[in-house]
């Protein structure tokens, strides 16, 4: 299982959405883009030392997608389907 979270981070000029992966960000905003392949516990040391707040707004477990398990599927059914349409 994966843990997915959409946390909010509030500064006194913005408001930015990130989206983590088991504790390491996948997605953000613009304005906080640097902070991708960032840890949870990194992105929460850099909002503390710039006197911004971070929250978790949702919190999901999920399954696992990565090779192995849905994109290998998602694969395969690639496969499948081209061999259909060279009939």
């Amino acid at each position: 299982m994966i843990t997915e979270v959409l946390a909010q981070i509030r500064a006194p000029n913005f408001t930015a959405g990130i989206v983590l992966f088991d504790d390491v960000v996948v997605e953000t905003a613009p304005i906080v883009r640097y902070m991708r392949n960032w840890s949870r516990d990194r992105v929460r040391t850099e909002c503390n030392r710039r006197g911004w707040t971070v929250s978790v707004v949702w919190q999901m477990d999920r399954e696992d997608i990565t090779i192995g398990g849905e994109i290998a599927n998602v694969e395969r059914k690639s496969r499948d389907l081209a061999a259909i349409g060279s009939l």
